[in-house]
């Protein structure tokens, strides 16, 4: 009796009409063969998992595999649509987008590369001018040199006449003494 109660059970379970589990309904008709023939084997023990393997895991397995098909279906049409609309849209504004970039960049190279030439160009005349004046200071300093040491002659030159004048004046001035002195 369990077990017509658990095939009852089963039979709610898996949405089947309840009929006559004798009649020739066609997979009830070979349940029911296969149960009777289950039954006379053992003795009325057969388990749940008879059932199952028998009735209801060949639909399950079936509607299992119709799902799977029908996502791999999905899948190879958003693949088919991501090749065919996606990828061409999404390159089409990548390659515009980078065409705008690669603009951008020649422009801001273009700039910088100016730039670096006007502060070259700077930095040689800076650097021409400073060499230009340092020749300019070196100039004026040998002329000033040569300035000073003639100037230098012309005050040893000077200094030596007056000191002659000085011994002179010195000289004349002990002979004065020396007058003064002796009497």
């Amino acid at each position: 009796m369990a077990a017509a109660a658990e095939l009852m059970l089963l039979e709610k379970s898996l949405g089947l009409s309840k009929g006559n589990k004798y009649s020739a309904q066609g997979e009830r008709q070979d349940l029911n063969s296969y149960l009777e023939d289950k039954v006379y084997l053992t003795g009325y023990n057969f388990t749940l998992a008879d059932i199952l393997l028998y009735y209801g895991l060949h639909r399950f397995i079936e509607k299992r595999g119709l799902r799977e098909m029908r996502v791999l279906e999905n899948l190879k049409n958003m693949i088919h649509e991501t090749n065919e609309h996606t990828l061409p849209t999404c390159r089409a504004t990548m390659q515009d987008s980078l065409n705008q970039v690669l603009q951008r960049l020649q422009a801001a190279t273009d700039s910088v590369r100016r730039l670096q030439q006007r502060e070259q160009e700077r930095k040689k005349i800076h650097n021409d001018l400073l060499i230009a004046s340092e020749k300019q200071h070196v100039t004026q300093w040998e002329d000033f040199m040569k300035e000073q040491h003639s100037k230098q002659a012309e005050v040893d030159e000077e200094h030596r006449k007056a000191m002659e004048k000085l011994r002179e004046q010195y000289a004349e001035m002990e002979k004065g003494l020396a007058k003064f002195s002796a009497f």
